[in-house]
């Protein structure tokens, strides 16, 4: 596949995936009371800050080093090295916010964060692998 392709299909998937993302956000205001959105935007805001603090650019490299690759092979081996990497960092991050999750709590002054600490764990890996 060119090189062209390759980035028509990459613009497709962005605007695809943007597009989800607003319509989910505008079903979630529509269809949920204050509260519960309020209470997803802030797991939104905590995972998207522990994603960018600790993702440390990986989601671009996967654009640069994948289309540098020649073989299959290498790009196999890419693809599986960076989906093993992604999915410790995400475990890192959520020990990281297990740990801090009690501060977070009262930070935000919401104690309905504790119903949701599952979703708080679980939404940075999903996150990171979105982003790239």
């Amino acid at each position: 596949m060119g090189m062209g392709k390759q980035a028509s299909w990459l613009t497709i998937t962005k605007i695809m995936s943007t597009g989800i993302s607003m319509i989910v956000t505008m079903m979630l205001s529509r269809f949920r009371s204050l509260e519960e959105y309020g209470v997803y935007s802030q797991i939104n805001l905590i995972s998207t800050i522990a994603v960018s603090v600790f993702s440390m650019g990986m989601a671009g490299c996967i654009n640069y080093f994948l289309n540098r690759s020649d073989s299959q092979e290498d790009k196999k081996k890419f693809l599986s090295t960076y989906f093993v990497g992604g999915t410790l960092i995400s475990v890192a991050i959520a020990v990281v916010l297990l740990i801090i999750y009690p501060f977070l709590v009262r930070y935000f002054k919401n104690d309905l964060l504790y119903e949701y600490v599952f979703a708080v764990l679980l939404f940075p890996w999903i996150a990171f692998f979105n982003n790239s």
